[in-house]
């Protein structure tokens, strides 16, 4: 059986030490002894190996700053090249599941809230979701019918979510339109998409 990288260098060192007369070290098993010899062996050849043609175009790519599948120019927000972010994440949601966003739509439900057997529970779900966490805790806690203690759990999960919202909308108040997509994009550190529905929103005032 491989030892990973770090428990196979501290089994050679141990090894080592019990050799040079260490009695804090026993003798380790002899065959234990030649598999780990046998896996260093094989990493240090490895090491020797010339790269291939393929990785040395990769590294060349990437030290031009481009996408090392495609030769693509990267994108300067997310380091990577759009086109094969879309093609991970599509390969992504096929594995998971899940479907694709749509932009402007309800979203997906919480993770777990349809598969909730409980329908109160679920029910509280969506009603937390919703709640306007600009409130304090005491208010809500009356206006939705449920304790303080469960206010105080769901506000450690939907209330940052809004306050960046919110925040976000504040921003791209104030943001100048008669700028194109890709300055807004890279001056408010948002998406084409997001530039986009905010220009029809704020663009025409």
């Amino acid at each position: 059986m491989k030892k990973s990288t770090k428990k196979l260098i501290s089994f050679l060192e141990n090894y080592n030490r019990w050799r040079r007369s260490s009695y804090l070290y026993e003798q380790p098993v002899p065959e234990e002894l030649g598999q780990c010899l046998d896996q260093a062996v094989e990493m240090l050849k490895n090491m020797n190996k010339p790269l291939s043609r393929q990785r040395l175009s990769q590294l060349k790519l990437k030290a031009q700053g481009k996408c090392e599948l495609c030769a693509k120019d990267l994108d300067p927000e997310h380091k990577a090249c759009l086109p094969c972010l879309a093609k991970r994440r599509e390969r992504l949601r096929e594995r998971k599941g899940h479907k694709a966003k749509v932009i402007g739509g309800k979203g997906r439900c919480i993770k777990g809230m349809d598969e909730e057997s409980d329908t109160a529970r679920a029910e509280t779900y969506q009603k937390m979701s919703k709640a306007n966490y600009l409130m304090t805790n005491r208010v809500l806690a009356e206006d939705l019918q449920v304790s303080q203690t469960t206010v105080a759990r769901y506000r450690k999960i939907f209330a940052p979510t809004i306050r960046q919202q919110n925040e976000l909308e504040h921003k791209m108040a104030r943001a100048d339109y008669s700028l194109t997509d890709k300055e807004l994009m890279f001056a408010y550190g948002v998406s084409q998409h997001t530039v986009a529905k905010y220009r029809k929103i704020y663009g025409s005032k």
